[in-house]
């Protein structure tokens, strides 16, 4: 799968805090984001359940039906 670009907005302190736990961790700061991001879903599928393909493309569809009728 294509690697996306996902612009993200964070403050100052915030910023700061996850370059220390990147360095801490030896992991890049953009890699560090998405270890958080891969151990956050992780950890809301072992609550919720896996999230299956089929239910990704009925969520885009409803993003998609909702822009239309925007």
């Amino acid at each position: 799968m294509k690697p996306r670009h996902l612009g993200l907005r964070v403050d100052d302190l915030l910023h700061e805090k996850l370059r220390y736990i990147a360095e801490r961790e030896g992991r890049s700061l953009n890699g560090q984001i998405r270890y958080l991001l891969h151990r956050g879903i992780f950890e809301f599928e072992k609550m919720h359940g896996k999230i299956e393909e089929t239910q990704l493309q009925d969520a885009s569809a409803r993003r998609s039906n909702g822009r239309k009728n925007a």
